[in-house]
C-alpha cells in the first residue's frame, strides 16, 4: 500500500482515520471510503488517497471462495503510545 502523503502544514497533526474496502477477484479495489474519521478531513483524504493509489492490488488466490474480499485499514498520523 502506498504511503499516506500529508499535507506540509499538517505534517504535526495527530489523528487516526480508518478505512474500508474491497478487493475484487482480479484485483481492483472497490467501494473504498472513510469509516472513522480522524476529525481532519486532509488527514482523511490522505489515507483514502493512498488505498486508491495502491489500485490495483495482487488477484485474489486461485480457488479463494468468494468473489470479492474486504479490508480495513487504520492510518495512524503522528500518534504517540
Amino acid at each position: 500500500m502506498r504511503r499516506p502523503v500529508v499535507p506540509s502544514n499538517l505534517r504535526n497533526s495527530q489523528g487516526r482515520t480508518t478505512i474500508i474496502f474491497f478487493i475484487a477477484r482480479d484485483g481492483r479495489f472497490m467501494d473504498a471510503r472513510i469509516l472513522v474519521p480522524s476529525g481532519s478531513s486532509s488527514l482523511d483524504l490522505a489515507a483514502l488517497s493512498a488505498v486508491i493509489g495502491s489500485n490495483p492490488f495482487p488477484p485474489l488466490p486461485e480457488g479463494f471462495p468468494a468473489d470479492r474480499v474486504g479490508a480495513k485499514f487504520v492510518f495512524s498520523y503522528n500518534e504517540r503510545p
